[in-house]
């Protein structure tokens, strides 16, 4: 039977002096800018009943500002309380509440018997059979990432330091996913180490025949090992059917990938850094898990971090079917990695003005302090708002918004008088200029992968652009890309040139006047060349000003 976890409170923990309580559900997302303390709040629930057995470093958890008085009160000070649900009879469920402390202590009360054990150690907590339905917790970061090539030496002594506060928490993350992946070759690094050195074979030449049996039997070890990974990863990742290889070299121990598409085998640190946070997760999980997975809850800091968009939004895909046996939490600031559908799990995690973390279920915008955190949430929203209008549309890429403006009133003059009869809906996209078409086509072409209809000016810029698209993605698709001057007669036309000249050079003198010259619209105004820059050396020689957007009002 297992208990799921209700909500969570976290209290004089590294830079949280009070969370408030945290309501956690299948799969939680804590979003927050760098350095809010989503980190602290992941940590410090995993401490409750770590995996790994991950031990309490006062030092590096207590607050750094309240230290002094560690050694007299903080020790007993609880920094983690969690509530789980207890699936019940027929009665209901029940409600179970874990606190514990520094000092390694726990205080467990259960409502339906209403016993309460005070100050129990870990090792009194296992005995009690409350304590096997209280489900572990295992903490990943992408500190523990790890490399193709391992120096042994290295390996065995920080290994050895885990359970100290001498290592770096990036040295700790690492050496943490070093021991998780020797224990699952079942094999000590010192060991690995020890058969692949040789003894001094010109003395004692019967070392000779002791030593390449050492080696035989490593890499016969090693084989297997990579053998049994490599099944285990690909029923577990369905995304690439990938081949994982240990070797051995004297000093070193090297990790090798290939796959259908790249079948020669290439180091794991030259792999995508979306490859390395699989592996390096799933030899974490699986081990520290011991294979009852469904009885551990996944707390994943930045998870997918350096990962594409579309593979962000791949990798949220996972943790929903993950979350079918596993609670699930996670930090994150990017808006690819929050979940529109699951708003009400989001939880914006800020710094206050004293400089402490806060934690906060509410996602309004008018919170000066939480405003940035909550920025991703507000921008995954309008990405999935932006998902469904170009659903069914026709989607039309437009240098800038005045561009948009100019194509919108022509479509609806068109649909007015009865000559647009296009069966899909055309939608404006304005890209900030030609040097952000390239962006936004690839964001577009995600939607549907179908390319987008390019509309450009006639300049320069316009057509240098549209000869690359024509030369490199749109090669297939020529017709796709229009510029201005295959539809205006003027060289170096713009998007203003498809209109009629005379309506504009109105609508602007009736905006700004003559001071020094005529009006633009009575001689100053040149019908045979674009209309754009003549604007604006009007503006100068006048002495009126070029306000940011002038040409969208």
């Amino acid at each position: 039977m297992k208990a799921k976890l209700i909500r969570f409170r976290v209290t004089k923990f590294r830079s949280i002096q009070d969370s408030g309580w945290i309501n956690a559900s299948d799969i939680t997302c804590l979003v927050g800018t760098n350095e809010s303390g989503k980190t602290n709040v992941l940590v410090a629930l995993s401490k409750l009943k770590p995996a790994n057995g991950e031990p309490i470093l006062p030092l590096i958890d207590y607050p750094r500002s309240e230290y002094s008085r560690f050694e007299t009160e903080g020790q007993r000070q609880i920094f983690i309380t969690a509530e789980f649900e207890r699936a019940g009879d027929a009665n209901g469920s029940t409600r179970v509440v874990v606190e514990r402390s520094f000092n390694g202590n726990y205080r467990i009360n259960s409502h339906e018997v209403g016993d309460s054990h005070e100050g129990v150690s870990g090792i009194e907590a296992e005995k009690l059979a409350i304590w096997a339905e209280i489900p572990s917790f295992v903490y990943y970061s992408d500190y523990g990432n790890l490399d193709s090539e391992i120096f042994l030496p290295d390996a065995v002594k920080h290994i050895s330091q885990l359970k100290t506060a001498s290592l770096t928490e990036r040295q700790r993350a690492k050496s943490r996913t070093l021991k998780v992946l020797f224990d699952y070759l079942l094999l000590d690094p010192q060991k690995i180490l020890d058969m692949g050195r040789e003894g001094n074979h010109a003395q004692q030449p019967n070392l000779i025949e002791s030593d390449q049996k050492k080696k035989q039997e490593r890499d016969i070890l090693l084989t297997s090992a990579s053998t049994n990974l490599t099944k285990s990863f690909k029923d577990w990742w369905k995304q690439g059917n990938y081949r994982f290889r240990f070797a051995a070299d004297g000093n070193f121990f090297r990790i090798w990938v290939s796959d259908n598409v790249r079948p020669e085998d290439i180091e794991l640190e030259n792999r995508s850094r979306g490859l390395q946070w699989f592996f390096s997760f799933f030899i974490v999980f699986l081990v520290e898990s011991k294979g009852i997975h469904n009885n551990c809850i996944l707390l994943l800091d930045e998870p997918g971090l350096t990962l594409h968009p579309m593979a962000q939004y791949d990798l949220i895909k996972f943790f929903e079917s993950l979350s079918q046996t596993n609670q699930l939490l996670y930090s994150t600031h990017s808006p690819f990695m929050v979940n529109a559908d699951r708003i009400g799990d989001v939880v914006a995690v800020y710094v206050a003005e004293n400089g402490e973390t806060k934690v906060s279920h509410d996602l309004r915008e008018g919170n000066k302090e939480a405003e940035k955190s909550i920025y991703p949430v507000h921008t995954a929203i309008g990405i999935t708002v932006s998902d469904t209008l170009l659903l069914g549309c026709t989607p039309v890429l437009v240098e800038g918004p005045s561009d948009q403006v100019y194509m919108i009133a022509v479509k609806n003059f068109l649909s007015k008088i009865g000559k647009y009869s296009y069966g899909r809906e055309l939608v404006f996209i304005p890209t900030g200029g030609v040097k952000g078409v390239n962006a936004i086509k690839n964001i577009i072409t995600g939607v549907d992968e179908k390319l987008p209809f390019v509309l450009l000016d006639g300049d320069k810029a316009g057509l240098d652009m549209a000869k690359s698209l024509r030369d490199g993605s749109y090669k297939n698709d020529k017709d796709l890309v229009i510029t201005a001057d295959t539809v205006s007669s003027l060289k170096d036309s713009e998007f203003e040139d498809l209109m009629p000249a005379e309506m504009l050079a109105k609508l602007f003198s009736r905006e700004y006047r003559g001071t020094k010259t005529a009006d633009f619209d009575d001689g100053y105004h040149d019908p045979t060349k674009p209309i754009v820059d003549q604007m604006e050396a009007f503006l100068k020689a006048n002495g009126h000003s070029k306000p940011e957007g002038w040409k969208v009002e």
